[in-house]
C-alpha cells in the first residue's frame, strides 16, 4: 500500500530529486580514496579506529595453506563480460588490486583464491560478486550471528522512528584489510587469470 505511506517517504524513494542513472554509473567507476587520516580522534570506539586505520585483521582457527576454488562456468557470454567489467571496476576505484610482484610467490603459496559468480538482477543490470564463502570458511573462526528482522525492532520503533537504508557493498569496500589479512581475499582476473 505504498499510496498509504508515500507522505512519510523519503522524497528520493518516491522518484523525487534521484541524481540520473548516468551520473550514478560515472560515480562508481570513481576512485575511492582511503584516507586513514580522517578516522583518527573522531570519538569512535577504540576498535573502530584501529580498524579504518590498520584494516580487517582476519582470525583464523587453523592454517589450511593454499587453497583454490576453480573458476565456475560463466552462464553466458554476457555474464563472462559483466564479470570483466566488474573486477576491472574494482581494480579502478582500488578496491581490488594486482598482487605485487614481490608477493606473488607467497600467495602462489598460501593464499586461498576465491572465484567469482554472477547474478543477473533484470535485464540490463548484472551484480559481479565474489564467493568466498568455500575457501576462506575452511579455516576462519566464526562468530554466532543472525541479522533481525522488522518483527525484532518492533518494541524499539516510535511515530518519531526514521529508517534509512545503507549500501552494504559501497560499505564493505570502504573498510580496509589489514596487509597481514590480504591474502585471504585472492581471486584471479575472469578475463586473463
Amino acid at each position: 500500500e505504498h499510496e498509504a505511506v508515500r507522505h512519510g517517504l523519503d522524497p528520493r524513494d518516491c522518484g523525487i530529486g534521484v541524481e540520473p542513472s548516468s551520473e550514478k554509473a560515472a560515480r562508481s567507476w570513481r576512485p575511492m580514496v582511503h584516507d586513514p587520516s580522517r578516522w583518527v580522534g573522531k570519538g569512535l570506539p577504540a576498535a573502530v579506529e584501529r580498524l579504518m586505520t590498520e584494516g580487517a585483521r582476519i582470525d583464523v582457527e587453523a592454517e589450511i595453506g593454499f587453497f583454490e576454488v576453480p573458476q565456475y562456468p560463466w552462464p553466458s557470454a554476457q555474464a563472462l563480460t559483466e564479470g570483466i567489467l566488474e573486477c576491472d571496476r574494482h581494480l579502478a576505484i582500488g578496491a581490488l588490486e594486482y598482487v605485487p610482484a614481490l608477493e606473488v610467490e607467497g600467495v602462489q603459496a598460501a593464499s586461498q583464491i576465491h572465484p567469482w559468480t554472477v547474478v543477473a538482477q533484470g535485464p540490463d543490470k548484472w551484480r559481479a560478486c565474489l564467493d568466498m564463502s568455500v575457501a576462506l570458511n575452511r579455516g576462519v573462526r566464526s562468530m554466532p550471528f543472525g541479522l533481525p528482522t522488522v518483527w525484532d525492532v518492533r518494541r524499539v520503533v516510535k511515530l518519531t522512528s526514521c529508517f534509512a537504508k545503507v549500501d552494504c557493498r559501497v560499505g564493505f569496500f570502504s573498510v580496509p584489510i589489514h596487509v597481514g589479512s590480504r591474502n585471504r581475499f585472492v581471486m584471479r582476473h575472469p578475463g586473463t587469470g
